[in-house]
């Protein structure tokens, strides 16, 4: 382990988030390294986001294990927090919403019964921010999604990936950036 290096948070849009629904697994065992590959490319194991968290609630049983809301220009994300971090679950409870805040968690792929996959994040870490941070935010996610739409990265593995799994509307994504974008005027 003594190599060990942590992998960096994506700074990602909820939506293309969302819209994510493959995984590949790296390594096995209990210490095997899960990456979520998004439609454009990017192999995720940890994002990075701001946001406006617009609710949150408490949807344990026994044990606190709170789901908090999280909409940035493109669209919302769910995110989850438990007695497995403990620092995310403690900084929920005590948010009040709405409030612009600051993330980084795991990507987590949940496929129902029928199929449907659905993307979530475990929170790491959840603070309040001002809206400066968010517009900070939102023009380096909408530069990295720009990158990877018009200068792929050949030498990823996960572009090859992306191309074989996801069908890309890269309009879609541009108009992502476009309102991304025109939303820092605000």
């Amino acid at each position: 382990m003594a190599n060990y290096q942590r992998s960096p948070a994506r700074f990602m849009f909820a939506n293309e988030l969302k819209q994510c629904s493959m995984a590949v697994t790296e390594g096995e065992g209990q210490f095997a390294a899960a990456h979520t590959i998004s439609p454009t490319g990017e192999d995720i194991h940890r994002v990075f986001m701001v946001g406006v968290a617009t609710e949150k609630e408490d949807i344990g049983n026994d044990n606190a294990y709170w789901r908090v809301r999280i909409v940035d220009s493109s669209g919302s994300i769910l995110g989850y927090a438990g007695t497995y971090q403990p620092e995310a679950m403690l900084a929920v409870e005590e948010l009040d919403v709405p409030s612009f805040v600051a993330l980084s968690g795991k990507m987590r792929l949940f496929t129902t019964e029928d199929g449907t996959v659905i993307s979530s994040i475990n929170l790491e870490s959840i603070f309040r921010v001002e809206k400066d941070s968010m517009d900070l935010y939102t023009y380096f996610a909408a530069r990295n999604l720009l990158t990877r739409l018009l200068q792929p990265d050949e030498s990823n593995p996960a572009v090859a990936i992306a191309r074989e799994n996801y069908e890309l509307n890269k309009e879609e994504y541009f108009e992502m950036v476009k309102n991304a974008l025109e939303s820092i005027k605000d």
